[in-house]
């Protein structure tokens, strides 16, 4: 068999090409030949030599059309022409698991000398358009910890498995959040495979105060924003009253984009903080926080025209108010980080939910449907490091976004943690922005399958208990601050209590021996500790019990153990270096809480 390529293939069509080969490669039992063909620059023809010329293909989509003995794979851009690939190989058996090796079944044996065989033929003709037409992941750019060589020698030596695996799951943007603390704002040693996977490069987060800076503040202190008791803050966003400032913001916008001319889009957040970063000053005092940022972003999208620029909706601005006018050129990001994800975002019996919903509603008229909604489903540090799968809960979710008009999604990643903590979250996320019928259901049992192999079954039930424990756990924020009010604390302290039940027999049903079960076993075991620890604190809290709250806090602070003894190259950096950070951060604040209750 023959694969026919363009003579002019850029480099997404040539690893479209290499990544059809090999796989035909794996299931042929040899390779096949490559021949060059005057087609077009984003298709790929099987079998005989094409004598026509290709079909065409939805514009944000693929076509695979069989005509007599050559089977055309045609995408609307470089990328869906990759999709196209996948969807192939797919089709014929193939399987792309999640931290794992393609797998590639043989076909039978009379199959493999004709032009175009058999399987190939039953294929037959499609088009496919994914549902959402930007399907990103995310990830704080510290955490590469790029300033310490071991450290991310490893974070890269993840990433190398991981991108192949995004563009194989349909994932074909990528995004990096800068912090003030960050010296980078990409990743530069990623770019190339990056661009080979045709996974588009975005840049920004909390740069807002990058956009300033902060050595202005010495001379220029009216540049910055006034605090209520009257003094100026070099840590806050900047002084929307000043046009100076939003000159520097708008100038210096367009010197971040600078090196690279083809973004896109620019990610401009202020300080991550839910209040006090916004000016206080006479001329600021009666504008919103959402008012003032926007003021900002408009200086920015002024400036960086035409590249996109985005509008975080988040702590302090995630509820529209009356006189925002946004230029065409800029679009919402919608992030409900303190939402539940118990239930789905358009639960109407979810009042929590319920509130997020009507405020993207309104959000969306204000923007004319223009939307990017950024999800936390592989989120380390709202989940406290434990382990959780709603493949439901995240299917309802993309299809209410769906039906609003958003065809923009993304999710927070942290490295080769979230595939051990969130293997089920992260296969539904990428599956579903591509098919919004894949079955839902089926998730906890496809993974299983794809994880584990020897014990398949076993493993479908131990993540359905993960699921259970989920469900009982995740409906007030963040799960390492537990501070629901007074009367709902005996309830939430026996749902906590459940869930690390739930986590135990998890962990009772997981055959030994495979090393990346034992991890996740390891980190079950955290989850079902640190549940428990929270639900003894939240009986401190009940009883005022000031030693029993010492108590669980040394508990929480133990279960950390468990963590420090998975092995490395499964919990990556965030669960070696971050998490511990992070865990003193959770157990000072929740000694403070308890200082309180005296």
């Amino acid at each position: 068999m023959t694969i026919f390529a363009p003579g002019d293939a850029g480099v997404v069509q040539s690893h479209a090409a290499d990544e059809l080969a090999q796989g035909l490669t794996g299931m042929l039992g040899r390779a096949p030949q490559r021949r060059i063909a005057p087609i077009d620059r984003c298709a790929l023809a099987l079998g005989a030599r094409p004598g026509a010329s290709a079909p065409r293909a939805p514009s944000d989509g693929y076509t695979i059309e069989l005509a007599g003995d050559t089977l055309w794979l045609v995408g609307g851009s470089a990328r869906q022409l990759l999709d196209a690939v996948y969807a192939l190989l797919r089709r014929l058996g193939a399987s792309f698991p999640l931290g794992g090796a393609p797998r590639f079944p043989l076909l039978s044996q009379g199959e493999r000398g004709t032009v175009l065989p058999e399987a190939l033929r039953r294929v037959g003709s499609l088009s496919f358009t994914p549902a959402f037409t930007r399907r990103a992941l995310v990830s704080d750019i510290m955490t590469w910890h790029y300033a310490e060589p071991d450290h991310f020698q490893a974070h890269l030596a993840h990433d190398r498995e991981f991108v192949p695996w995004m563009a194989r799951r349909a994932i074909n943007a990528f995004f990096y959040i800068r912090h003030t603390v960050d010296s980078r704002y990409r990743i530069e040693e990623l770019e190339p495979l990056m661009e080979r996977n045709g996974v588009e490069l975005e840049y920004g987060g909390h740069i807002l105060q990058q956009l300033l800076p902060r050595e202005l503040f010495a001379h220029s202190p009216e540049l910055f924003p006034q605090a209520t008791d009257a003094t100026r803050n070099p840590r806050g966003n900047l002084c929307v009253s000043q046009p100076r400032a939003l000159e520097l913001i708008g100038a210096n916008a367009r010197e971040y984009l600078r090196p690279h001319p083809d973004t896109r889009r620019l990610h401009i957040w202020g300080a991550d903080v839910f209040a006090g970063a916004w000016c206080q000053c006479a001329d600021c005092r009666e504008l919103a926080p959402q008012i003032q940022y926007m003021r900002a972003v408009e200086a920015i999208a002024q400036a960086a025209r035409p590249v996109e620029v985005a509008y975080l909706g988040y702590h302090d601005t995630l509820e529209p108010v009356a006189g925002l006018d946004p230029p065409d050129n800029v679009w919402l990001e919608w992030a409900p980080r303190e939402r539940c994800y118990r239930h789905a975002i358009d639960d109407r019996d979810c009042e929590r939910n319920a509130r997020y919903f009507a405020s993207l509603r309104r959000y969306l008229d204000i923007f004319a449907g223009r939307c990017h909604v950024f999800e936390y489903y592989a989120d380390a540090i709202l989940f406290g490091g434990l382990s959780v799968a709603m493949p439901r809960t995240i299917a309802r979710d993309l299809r209410a976004y769906h039906a609003l008009g958003i065809r923009s999604v993304s999710c927070l990643t942290f490295g080769a943690f979230s595939l051990l903590a969130y293997p089920v979250n992260l296969v539904a996320f990428a599956d579903l922005c591509a098919d919004l019928e894949a079955p839902s259901p089926q998730f906890l049992a496809g993974v299983a399958d794809e994880r584990h192999q020897s014990c398949a079954a076993r493993s479908a039930l131990a993540y359905g208990e993960v699921e259970k424990a989920t469900r009982l756990t995740l409906d007030y924020g963040d799960v390492m601050r537990p501070y629901v009010p007074a009367h709902q604390r005996a309830a939430k302290r026996r749902e906590l209590e459940a869930a690390a039940t739930a986590l135990r027999r998890a962990c009772a049903l997981s055959p030994d021996g495979d090393p990346l079960m034992v991890a996740e076993v390891q980190l079950w075991d955290y989850g079902a500790a640190t549940l428990d620890g929270l639900a003894e604190f939240l009986a401190a809290l009940e009883t005022t019990d000031r030693a029993r709250g010492e108590a669980a806090i040394a508990r929480l602070s133990a279960a950390l153990g468990l963590v420090r003894a998975i092995q490395a190259d499964f919990k990556g950096t965030w669960g070696a270096f971050d998490l511990e950070r992070f865990h003193q951060i959770w157990l000072a604040r929740m000694q403070r809480e308890l200082d309180q209750t005296r």
